[in-house]
């Protein structure tokens, strides 16, 4: 028998957005390893890839009855294995990564195999787990966009089977809705003192509205960090520190500013406050840190910053020719950063990178990726990638040059004239 995981650290929010995508991590919850370690991660736990789905673009995961085609494979393909792995390691749950990939398998099955999400399901009947590891798996896929709409249809099933998690969760929601709230100056809670600020800010009131700001930020600090679910806030209301800081920037405080995205990185390990101390960093040179916080941002299902990072490692690699050539990094952080990665291995993070930014609809990327392979000499699978960026009509200058050097021997074309 597992220990049981109390209340407490598994505890969600009340109100949940369901239906924003990307994925929704644990503070301190992007993994440090490269792709290449958390692909060969995944296919350890993970079937083989199947058949393509056909709403491969869905926000959320399809519930019961609304399974098409392709679905059930796309939803397994899903399964988040970097929240189970920080999960895990965090002490958040006692489940195992293979033990939760398996359930969450399990219950894509189920839930595919249904007709209508009113059909009664006895859930540790059909997945043969201990009821408890079920609720905490599914309180973790609570915490995933993607999943978080499954997981919510499955937990009045799990409280019909006397689940203590899912009985107290569903019970908090139906007392805090039934509760008055307070009016919005009045409102004490994070969440509602920021909506209550930008109200402020769209009628004008700048001074107060950064007064309200900054009283969010300052009581809603995790104290019990990575526990803390302030990063859980609905998309369409930013967090406290996000809110005081865009509001300093547009009164020109850049100081404050970055103090109060660095509280976001600091204290909540938050991508959105990594994506916006980016450009200090930048201009400051200070590439190594530059490098970690692009990670960090990548990590963050940020498409954009995918297609950067493989940017990134695309022109380490160049300087690595550049080197052996006779020409040498310009300074010391350029020294430093390609110090870091060989020439073979910053080409492959930069392929791995791409070809995650080009499954996120980015058609440069598809086009460095088609460029980076036909210099190694694989025209046959490069080309798969020039059709892609071909596609698009935002390159078709960029592709139709790379498609007319695409026989020359030797393979002459600059990649560099992609990433400009």
């Amino acid at each position: 028998m597992h220990r049981f995981v109390p209340f407490r650290r598994l505890a969600l929010p009340t109100q949940l957005n369901l239906t924003t995508p990307g994925t929704v991590r644990l503070a301190s919850s992007r993994p440090r390893k490269a792709p290449s370690t958390l692909r060969k991660t995944r296919k350890q736990h993970s079937p083989p890839p199947l058949s393509p789905s056909t709403h491969k673009n869905r926000p959320v995961s399809p519930l019961p009855g609304q399974f098409g085609p392709g679905d059930l494979d796309n939803a397994v393909r899903r399964i988040p294995l970097e929240l189970f792995q920080s999960a895990f390691k965090e002490k958040v749950t006692t489940v195992r990564v293979q033990d939760a990939t398996r359930i969450t398998q399990e219950c894509i099955k189920l839930a595919g195999g249904l007709s209508s999400i009113k059909q009664q399901v006895q859930v540790s009947q059909a997945i043969h787990y201990d009821l408890d590891e079920i609720s905490q798996v599914l309180f973790l896929l609570l915490r995933s966009p993607f999943f978080a709409p499954l997981a919510l249809w499955f937990l009045p099933h799990l409280a019909a089977q006397g689940d203590k998690r899912s009985l107290y969760y569903l019970s908090h929601i139906k007392s805090k809705s039934a509760r008055p709230l307070p009016s919005s100056d009045q409102a004490k809670e994070p969440l509602q003192i920021v909506i209550h600020g930008q109200m402020l800010l769209d009628n004008g009131d700048l001074e107060t509205a950064a007064q309200r700001f900054k009283e969010s930020m300052d009581i809603s600090k995790p104290v019990e960090a990575p526990y803390s679910f302030d990063a859980l806030f609905p998309a369409k209301v930013r967090q406290p520190w996000e809110a005081y800081g865009s509001l300093m920037e547009t009164l020109g405080k850049h100081e404050e500013a970055k103090e109060a995205y660095t509280i976001g990185s600091t204290e909540y390990d938050h991508p959105r406050a990594y994506k916006l101390l980016l450009p200090d960093l930048l201009k400051s040179g200070d590439l190594v840190k530059y490098e970690e916080y692009l990670t960090k941002v990548a990590m963050g299902n940020d498409v954009l910053a995918c297609y950067q990072l493989g940017n990134l490692f695309l022109t380490l690699h160049l300087m690595h020719e550049g080197n052996e050539g006779g020409k040498s990094a310009q300074n010391k952080e350029e020294m430093l950063l390609v110090s870091r990665y060989g020439k073979n291995e910053s080409r492959q993070l930069a392929a791995e990178w791409y070809e995650i930014a080009v499954a996120g609809g980015h058609a440069r990327a598809a086009l460095a990726m088609a460029g980076l392979l036909r210099q190694q000499n694989k025209g046959e699978e490069g080309l798969k990638y020039l059709q892609i960026a071909e596609k698009s009509s935002d390159y078709l200058e960029l592709a139709a040059k790379l498609r007319g050097s695409w026989n020359d021997s030797p393979f002459t074309f600059d990649l560099r004239d992609i990433i400009r």
